[in-house]
């Protein structure tokens, strides 16, 4: 473990972390969203041991990070100028752009897909991480498959895949019009193929069974449930979401751990509005919980 400065990286220890990459191993680094576990993304024997680490489906695609914008050419077929506006708003930031893959990019990374999911991350050590190994890095979050730990954009008329720190209401300001695909509003995808990484999964589910309760009688039916769990004898915990989406969006994975830490059978949780971020906090939300209950 190599602790580093986020404000001023350490040059000497970023190049002992991206000789690792170059090397075909993994390491694990912060992004402006949650701990990545990184690999060369053109070499399909690294990118596997991603997939083994995690314990993740070969059929969940990854999220290819790069350091410079025009790298952007090179992993993507094509480049569409909604693409390259998002990029110039946006970049370096927390949002994934799914394009057409080029041939440069392995299989593996995509799942099959003959789209790619890329970003550019703005942390300071994930971009000298990036440019110190000359090499874009292939990155999901660094926590088992499934368990706790951006948005996406396709072309034409570009689509939400999957919403994240930039709200749909920022993308619709910058491009106009932006659709918006039914798994991020918590439906269940009709195709057997995710479009971009983290759709098809359960995802940032801790031990905890995760119940949400949505509707203008939630607090009601909340109080009903948790009853039910303590007649069980059962330990129970309450998320009472609120409407500071941003706070809730910092906090809900540690969150999370925290209660797993502290051995809670059942969380609660209260659910929030779709407005700005909290469509993205909704989606994590919805695909941690093994049950969903509308009143």
């Amino acid at each position: 473990m190599l602790k580093i400065s986020k404000t001023n990286p350490e040059i000497s220890k970023i190049r002992k972390a991206s000789a690792i990459i170059r090397k075909g191993g993994l390491v694990a680094f912060p992004t402006e969203t949650v701990y990545g576990l990184g690999a060369d993304a053109l070499n399909p024997k690294a990118v596997k041991k991603i997939f083994r680490a995690k314990g993740r489906p070969s059929d969940n695609p990854l999220i290819v990070h790069i350091a410079r914008k025009n790298d952007i050419y090179r992993l993507a077929k094509e480049v569409p100028k909604s693409a390259e506006k998002l990029m110039r708003e946006f970049w370096p930031g927390p949002l994934t752009i799914v394009l057409k893959k080029s041939k440069a990019v392995p299989k593996i990374i995509t799942a099959g897909l003959n789209t790619v999911a890329i970003r550019m991350p703005s942390n300071k050590i994930a971009l000298k991480l990036i440019k110190e190994s000359g090499v874009p890095i292939a990155a999901p979050s660094a926590n088992s498959s499934t368990k706790p730990s951006p948005t996406s954009v396709a072309s034409d008329i570009p689509t939400l895949l999957r919403p994240g720190g930039i709200s749909l209401e920022k993308l619709r300001e910058c491009l106009g019009k932006v659709d918006v695909h039914p798994v991020a509003k918590g439906n269940k995808a009709k195709e057997s193929l995710a479009k971009s990484p983290g759709m098809k999964y359960r995802h940032y589910s801790p031990k905890a069974e995760v119940i949400l309760v949505e509707g203008k009688g939630k607090m009601q039916k909340i109080r009903e449930i948790a009853k039910s769990w303590e007649i069980k004898g059962k330990k129970v915990a309450i998320m009472k979401m609120g409407n500071d989406h941003g706070r809730i969006a910092k906090k809900l994975f540690s969150t999370f751990r925290e209660l797993d830490r502290k051995g809670f059978d059942a969380i609660i949780i209260e659910g929030t509005d779709e407005k700005g971020l909290g469509l993205a906090v909704m989606n994590r939300i919805r695909k941690a919980a093994s049950r969903k209950i509308k009143v």
